[in-house]
């Protein structure tokens, strides 16, 4: 016992003997660089040296025009381009509360490389909203690159909103349930249970797919300007 607590007083006692070395070298440079900025800033050392005007930095260097200040300016620029399915987008151009729609409107452009807010417009076609019935093919056949509206939907027809219940829904109403069973007949098996279910769920499932390919047809020219530009 004696020994490890020897071993473990010399390595504090190393360890404080660090940390004081340490300090010291630190305090010999501050007061180092402390005489150094004094001597600097003595009148009495630079009386004989003449003095420097100071210079702007605001101010254009002599012999470079100003044009090739701001193109300095702008030489060095940190990006980061995220490229997203067939188009890319400088995430370093925007601040962190920057609008998403700000965001995706650079995206929709596919230009990484240009300056925020500077943008080329190509010069195409841009679909108008009264021509919804050739902008699927304009856009096919590459005369259509911009659409900035999109077709409005069809006027609302007589499709409800929910579709109408199949009669075994309707036999499920809890105004129909069977309080009386007969006790001497034998209760239905699991398997039978399951196939019954199963054919109701699969019947419920097929009629809301139906209804709401129903109700989608509203939106089918959206669809297709959709279908043009993602599925060549």
């Amino acid at each position: 016992m004696s020994k490890r607590r020897n071993l473990l007083d010399s390595v504090e006692k190393k360890k404080e003997i660090i940390e004081q070395t340490i300090v010291e070298e630190a305090r010999s440079k501050l007061n180092r660089a402390l005489e150094e900025t004094v001597t600097q800033s003595d009148p009495e050392s630079n009386d004989g040296a003449p003095q420097r005007p100071i210079k702007d930095p605001n101010l254009p260097l002599r012999g470079r025009p100003p044009k090739r200040l701001k193109v300095e300016e702008h030489q060095y620029h940190q990006t980061y381009v995220m490229k997203l399915f067939d188009r890319s987008v400088d995430l370093a151009k925007f601040r962190e509360d920057c609008p998403l729609y700000a965001l995706c409107r650079a995206w929709i452009m596919n230009q990484p490389r240009a300056k925020t807010g500077k943008f080329r417009v190509p010069n195409v076609y841009i679909a108008d909203r009264v021509e919804t019935n050739d902008i699927a093919k304009g856009v096919k056949d590459g005369i259509i690159k911009e659409i900035p509206v999109m077709p409005a939907p069809i006027p609302d027809t007589d499709v409800a909103l929910l579709p109408e219940l199949l009669q075994c829904q309707k036999d499920s109403n809890k105004n129909n349930i069977k309080l009386v069973y007969n006790l001497n007949k034998p209760p239905v098996d699991r398997k039978s249970l399951m196939k019954q279910n199963l054919k109701r769920w699969r019947d419920i499932r097929q009629q809301w797919n139906a209804h709401s390919k129903e109700r989608e047809k509203r939106y089918q020219p959206s669809m297709d300007i959709l279908d043009a530009i993602f599925r060549p």
